[in-house]
């Protein structure tokens, strides 16, 4: 199978062009001991304030980054063996010239992974933990267990930015406008005790909500009965749980957890706090609804039902049933569609049964009507499995010759960056073509009245992502053969 994705290009850094000039030759003995001397004095003059004025910024600089700068060769990150440097900024003015070397501290990091929970445990005798991140440090208040730093579970196109430049700091997408999304998985298990009340604060969340970019939630089980972090308030809920993820996922372009940097030396990006009591006979030992609260000034109460997403998925389901690809009486053309927004197909299979792939292996059908958007994605991407989806054409139809074939595939952007594969394939030799991701693959006469149209998803990504902006169908998928 081809593939259609090349490899994502940066632009390369020019280095900075140093010029020298020629030093002039003294004519007697005098004039080079005058100029010696009137060097050494302007030296001296010059570099005096300079070196008072560096050891004064490192020694007031409170927000030393251990970042990477991005590398002038591959302009993203550097190689493993880079040296850390401080990041501290300095103004050097002379005369009508200012050198300001924060032009450069635009700083990225990918940020790592853990694949275990993050326990977190009262101190003994109390019923009591505050977990909180510093964006600015890219530090936790806890480690885990084993004494390794603590570490988001899963992350998906998302990175950490020091700006200097503009003061400030934040998460956001490593592709613009490319669906990502991150989450952090906590334990909330301590033997002889149940969980009362888990208060969940996230600051700097603004542009999520004014710019309809995303969703910030946090869930009890994974993706299930989440409720969306409110903006500039605390999130309240009490009930038992025994897990609990804090979810950011990404639609556009937009600064998350951002944060100031100049005066400030640490930060709580967000805060969680866990109340435990102690289990009795009468206490409940599973998972029940309890009572949602948001909390600025005062607490208002707010039932639980009104924070469910309204969010719905279904998974794919295969059939081995070749879709057959006739002309109406008439007609010299025949046109098959999938619209994703339904999850239904133009027609039926011959016997009248619903059209489904010929493989689907996990993959699931989503509508989300926080983020306005249907799309079909990976059931688990974390298992590091892949998702995939066959469906496969006849368009034999005697008597008659195609004249041509043409097949559109919609809301497929996020297919890029090596996120997944779009192909026409032969039947019979495994042949591929890849479809584009804008426009239409075209095929005149074509010499084979059989093919599949495979998916291959390798990342968490969305497939046929449609804006529903009510709209009640869409062509996500296109076919449609001509005969003569």
């Amino acid at each position: 199978m081809t593939s259609q994705n090349a490899p994502f290009l940066y632009s390369q850094i020019d280095p900075l062009l140093l010029s020298r000039t020629n030093r002039p030759q003294p004519r007697d003995r005098w004039k080079t001991i005058i100029k010696i001397t009137t060097t050494f004095i302007g030296v001296l003059m010059v570099t005096t304030p300079i070196v008072f004025g560096l050891s004064g910024v490192a020694g007031n600089s409170n927000t030393t980054s251990h970042f990477k700068n991005i590398s002038s060769t591959t302009g993203k990150y550097p190689e493993k063996n880079s040296t850390d440097f401080d990041t501290s900024t300095t103004t050097v003015s002379e005369a009508n010239t200012t050198f300001d070397t924060t032009e450069s501290l635009y700083l990225a990091e990918e940020i790592t992974t853990q694949e275990k929970l993050i326990q977190l445990n009262p101190n003994s005798g109390h019923n009591y933990v505050k977990f909180t991140y510093d964006i600015l440090n890219n530090t936790y208040s806890h480690d885990n267990i084993d004494g390794s730093p603590v570490a988001p579970y899963f992350v998906d196109k998302i990175e950490r930015v020091v700006d200097r430049k503009n003061n400030e700091a934040y998460l956001h997408q490593e592709f613009p406008d490319d669906f990502s999304n991150m989450y952090w998985a906590f334990s909330l298990k301590n033997d002889g005790k149940s969980v009362e009340k888990v208060v969940i604060s996230i600051p700097g969340i603004e542009e999520i909500v004014n710019n309809r970019a995303g969703v910030v939630e946090t869930c009890p089980n994974f993706l299930i009965n989440c409720f969306n972090i409110p903006v500039e308030k605390s999130l309240t809920i009490e009930q038992q749980m025994d897990k609990l993820y804090i979810s950011i996922m990404l639609q556009k372009d937009i600064k998350v957890l951002k944060t100031k940097l100049k005066g400030v030396s640490n930060v709580e990006s967000f805060k969680i706090e866990v109340y435990w009591k102690n289990m009795t006979m009468d206490s409940p030992t599973t998972t029940t609804p309890g009572s949602i609260a948001t909390t600025k000034s005062s607490t208002t109460t707010i039932t639980e039902t009104h924070h469910q997403p309204d969010i719905s998925s279904t998974r794919l389901t295969e059939h081995q049933d070749i879709i057959q690809l006739t002309p109406k009486s008439g007609q010299d053309y025949a046109k098959f569609t999938y619209d994703v927004i339904s999850n239904t197909y133009s027609q039926s299979n011959e016997d009248g049964s619903p059209v489904k792939p010929y493989l689907a292996s996990n993959v699931e059908h989503v509508v989300d009507r926080r983020l306005n958007v249907a799309y079909i994605h990976m059931k688990e991407p974390i298992n590091k499995r892949i998702g995939l989806i066959n469906w496969e054409f006849d368009f034999r139809f005697p008597g008659r010759s195609v004249e041509k074939l043409e097949i559109k595939l919609t809301g497929m952007d996020e297919i890029v960056h090596n996120g997944g594969t779009a192909n026409a394939c032969l039947h019979d030799s495994f042949k591929c073509t890849a479809i584009p991701i804008n426009g239409s693959l075209t095929i005149e006469k074509p010499q084979f009245n059989k093919f599949f149209m495979q998916i291959e998803l390798f990342k968490d990504i969305k497939v046929f992502k449609t804006e529903l902006n009510d709209r009640s169908s869409a062509e996500s998928i296109s076919i449609v053969v001509y005969w003569s």
